[in-house]
């Protein structure tokens, strides 16, 4: 009888390891094993031409550097870009954990040019007691836009 006991045991041992695996649970009190960062953004700034007057109406595209902006650029994903205001300013903010952004700006006039540039973040206000926040981060991205040739 003592002999089958031991032999379920053995059988059963690792599973249980397996499972307390799975599940994420630590020998430790405090650590956090499984999660991903995250903090917010904010990108602001403003829209000029080559005389300093204000764009207004130019699209302001946030994306991931490895994403190609032109994809973006039709009417359905109107919700995954900012226009800029009568002044040509804009403000774009969102929630996640990246360090380096794509910003790229679409001017509705045809005369002007495109442009785009990487802006790398750097986030503070990271709270002691939430090991995966990261806090927040801001950035100013000014465009001064050129005329097409």
């Amino acid at each position: 009888m003592m002999k089958s006991k031991f032999r379920l045991s053995a059988m059963l041992s690792p599973l249980w390891v397996a499972l307390l695996a799975l599940l994420g649970y630590s020998c430790e009190n405090n650590a956090d094993m499984y999660g991903t960062p995250y903090g917010e953004w904010e990108i602001k700034g403003e829209v000029t031409d080559e005389e300093n007057k204000p764009v207004a109406d130019a699209r302001i595209l946030v994306i991931y550097p490895e994403m190609n902006s032109s994809q973006f650029d039709s009417p359905e994903f109107e919700d995954c870009w900012v226009m800029t205001d009568k002044s040509g300013r804009y403000i774009s903010e969102n929630g996640g954990f990246p360090s380096t952004l794509k910003v790229v700006c679409i001017p509705d006039d045809p005369v002007l040019r495109s442009d785009s540039t990487m802006v790398e973040l750097k986030y503070s206000g990271k709270k002691k007691n939430d090991t995966w926040y990261w806090g927040s981060a801001k950035a100013t991205v000014d465009f001064k836009l050129k005329k097409k040739e």
